[in-house]
């Protein structure tokens, strides 16, 4: 799903920003 995608990329880059 589209909607999945963007949820897994927005997560990864607030786990790579919080870091």
């Amino acid at each position: 799903m589209l909607i999945d995608t963007i949820y897994n990329g927005f997560a990864s880059i607030s786990n790579i920003a919080e870091v």
